[in-house]
């Protein structure tokens, strides 16, 4: 059993892998359609938005992401989360936008094991704020409905410019 589920998570992880550099070179309505389809293989479990109310470039706000994802990884599975499979680590797909002061934001979905989502919602608000004190978070649960994935990724995209330094996040591009 453990092969086959070994396989599986391989076959996952490529099929992702493979989507992830598909999107990088599409454009248009293919770009976002593979990104969003990229977002909903992962089977993610939150939607969440950072909000940094500050002016930043995109690579600094980048930055502060790349940063609060380790601390959440750091706080949830110990120092050595690195050891772990990426399969039992937090996943997340996303893209920046700017609001409509030109403060750079996050809509991220999510994939959190399930044991850990109440501990993650906490650190989630916790770290963003402590790392970008003018910065706000929401967090919610994707309900289980067909095509809620889709949906929140759907208005994640909704400003999606592919000539972007940044145009998308995928959590692999943060290590």
């Amino acid at each position: 059993m453990t092969n086959t589920n070994t396989k599986l998570q391989v076959n996952q992880s490529s099929i992702r892998t493979d989507l992830l550099m598909d999107t990088i070179n599409l454009a248009g309505d293919d770009y976002r359609n593979n990104l969003i389809a990229l977002a909903v293989s992962i089977n993610p479990t939150h939607w969440v938005t950072l909000n940094l109310h500050r002016d930043s470039t995109l690579d600094n706000a980048a930055r502060y992401l790349r940063r609060w994802r380790v601390e959440i990884l750091r706080r949830l599975f110990g120092r050595r989360f690195f050891d772990l499979p990426e399969s039992e680590l937090i996943e997340f797909v996303g893209c920046p936008e700017h609001s409509l002061a030109g403060h750079p934001h996050f809509h991220l979905v999510c994939r959190v094991p399930a044991s850990t989502f109440s501990k993650f919602e906490r650190l989630a608000v916790e770290r963003w704020k402590a790392i970008v004190p003018s910065g706000t978070s929401h967090i919610e649960l994707i309900d289980e409905r067909a095509g809620s994935a889709h949906r929140v990724m759907s208005y994640a995209t909704k400003h999606l410019d592919v000539n972007s330094t940044l145009p998308f996040i995928h959590s692999h591009q943060l290590h």
